[in-house]
C-alpha cells in the first residue's frame, strides 16, 4: 500500500516522520501545533508535488533559525533579495513537509 509522509524538521535539526493512507491528509489543526502556531506555505522552491509549512510568526516568537529545514525546502538562504536588497535569510522554527498525500479537492 502507497504511504504518504508528514515530516517535522526542527530547529535543532531533529526530525519526527508520521506515515498516513495518501488520501488522509493530517487537518490543519495537526500543522498548526507542529510549527507552533499559524501555517504558512514556504515550499515554493522545492521540487514535486512536496508541499513544506512554517509558522507565519516565527520572527515575532524569535524562533530560533531552522538551516536543516531550509536546506530541505530549498530555501533560498544567502541569496540576494533584489527587492529588499539585502541576503535572504533562514526559515525560523519547525518545518513541515508533506510528500505524497492526494491532492485537497476544492
Amino acid at each position: 500500500m502507497k504511504r504518504a509522509t508528514l515530516i517535522i524538521i526542527h530547529p535543532n535539526g531533529r526530525r519526527e516522520v508520521s506515515n498516513y493512507p495518501p488520501s488522509e491528509r493530517p487537518p490543519y489543526e495537526v500543522l498548526r501545533e507542529a510549527v507552533g502556531g499559524l501555517i504558512q506555505p514556504c515550499g515554493q522552491f522545492m521540487k514535486g508535488n512536496s508541499e513544506a509549512y512554517c509558522n507565519e510568526e516565527f520572527l515575532l516568537f524569535g524562533m530560533a533559525p531552522n538551516l536543516e529545514g531550509s536546506k530541505a525546502v530549498s530555501w533560498p538562504v544567502g541569496e540576494m533579495d533584489t527587492l529588499r536588497g539585502e541576503r535572504i535569510p533562514p526559515l525560523h522554527g519547525p518545518i513541515v513537509i508533506l510528500e505524497g498525500f492526494d491532492e485537497e479537492e476544492d
